[in-house]
């Protein structure tokens, strides 16, 4: 399966705190043999799954776009590291952060925030590389081949985005809170 291949269909944050947790706990035991935690499991992935393959060929179209030189083995590695450094991929999060937060020295569900943090991070250095054209110099791509209108087209159309839901989000916080008298 190329989704295991390329690490898209990886653990998320949730699944892998809540399955440590119950691994600690008195009745790990008796859950790990309930069929159901098994069946919400997999139902639960399933989504993400699906998220994860759309948007790993939306950016391998992407990608063939501003690189056309590139061959495909290329294009779905480059296509799975921006899946993977982009949407939450709990493989990628620091050990440390997870050891903190699995030893209760953190809060439990610390490791989400994190790798909130870490993927909005990589959505601005994406963003950067390509307003400025240098999406795929570290990556170590011949420049040259590149098509530097497509790529700042695209950071373009990145930023404009990731304005807009900070944006909105900011503007229906205030909103609400208007609303609620705060």
């Amino acid at each position: 399966n190329e989704m295991t291949e390329f690490g898209i269909k990886a653990e998320n944050i949730v699944e892998s705190d809540i399955r440590d947790s119950f691994n600690r706990g008195i009745f790990s035991k008796t859950l790990e043999k309930e069929p159901i935690l098994k069946t919400a499991g997999k139902l639960y992935s399933v989504p993400d799954t699906i998220g994860r393959y759309i948007g790993w060929k939306a950016q391998q179209k992407m990608i063939k776009k501003v690189h056309p030189s590139l061959d495909d083995a290329t294009v779905k590695r480059m296509a799975a590291n921006v899946i993977n450094d982009t949407y939450q991929n709990y493989d990628r999060l620091s050990d440390t952060v997870k050891s903190l937060s699995r030893a209760g020295i953190m809060p439990q569900f610390a490791s989400f925030t994190a790798e909130f943090v870490r993927n909005q991070y990589n959505q601005v250095r994406i963003i950067k590389e390509m307003l400025t054209g240098k999406f795929g110099v570290a990556q170590g791509l011949d420049m040259s081949k590149a098509d530097l209108g497509a790529m700042k087209r695209e950071g373009a159309k990145r930023l404009a985005a990731l304005t807009a839901v900070y944006g909105g989000t900011a503007g229906a916080i205030k909103a609400l809170n208007s609303d609620g008298g705060v």
